[in-house]
């Protein structure tokens, strides 16, 4: 039996991803170790034999939570709350610097 985990670091954090579970740690300003867990079902479970869609779904499903933990740790680390009109701007900036680039 083997465990597929796989990672993202994020500000003063990591995140790590299961087949059927997230989980995040973050430090805030006081030094204190902040952590989400929660259950997020991998998409290839259900698309076992389609590897060109699975890739895809698995592709995007974690450039959304990536980025959603991504900006939690950005407010956990700062200690201040972003508000979405930045953050959008921060991750369309970010988009079209990678498209540009």
């Amino acid at each position: 039996m083997s465990v597929s985990i796989g990672g993202q670091a994020l500000v003063e954090g990591v995140l790590m991803r299961s087949a059927n579970y997230v989980a995040v740690a973050v430090r805030d300003p006081q030094k204190k170790i902040k952590t989400k867990i929660y259950r997020a079902v991998h998409p290839g479970v259900k698309y076992k034999r389609w590897f060109i869609i699975r890739g895809f779904l698995s592709l995007v499903d974690m450039l959304i939570i990536g980025m959603r933990e991504l900006l939690w740790s950005s407010e956990v680390a700062s200690g201040e709350k972003v508000s979405g009109k930045e953050s959008s701007f921060a991750v369309l900036l970010s988009v079209l610097f990678a498209v540009g680039f």
